[in-house]
């Protein structure tokens, strides 16, 4: 676990001190991590196969395949780049989505790969937020 918590910080580009942040973890917690001295609990372990987009059992080493094609994220990627690819075959809903979310949609297709992996795990942090919201 500890080598693929560092692969998947390094392949994002983001620095230990700022996955730290994001955790709320000291970047000396992390680094234990990472070295295999000690091991993130199972929130943590949730927080970061969502920001990576990964399963639990890739981060415990329990997979070699980091994405599981049933998992919510991807399906609902999936159905996002359904939708993509029908904007760009002309068979497109567009039309049907307000001013706002086609310019989200006009930017997502400008970012690359990287940008848009960010971008969705951003954007699937406020959606667990918002719905955690309302169930309070």
């Amino acid at each position: 676990m500890a080598n693929r918590i560092k692969q998947l910080r390094e392949r994002e580009g983001i620095k230990q001190i700022d996955l730290a942040s994001f955790l709320n973890v000291t970047q000396g917690t992390l680094s234990n991590w990472e070295r295999g001295i000690h091991d993130p609990d199972n929130e943590i372990l949730i927080i970061l196969s969502k920001k990576f987009n990964v399963t639990t059992d890739y981060l415990l080493g329990k997979s070699d395949s980091p994405y599981n094609v049933y998992n919510a994220q991807n399906i609902q990627n999936i159905g996002l780049l359904h939708d993509v690819e029908n904007v760009s075959n002309g068979n497109s809903k567009l039309n049907e989505l307000s001013v706002d979310e086609n310019e989200l949609v006009r930017i997502y297709r400008i970012l690359d790969a990287r940008q848009r992996h960010r971008l969705m795990s951003f954007a699937f942090d406020m959606e667990e937020k918002a719905i955690l919201t309302k169930e309070k």
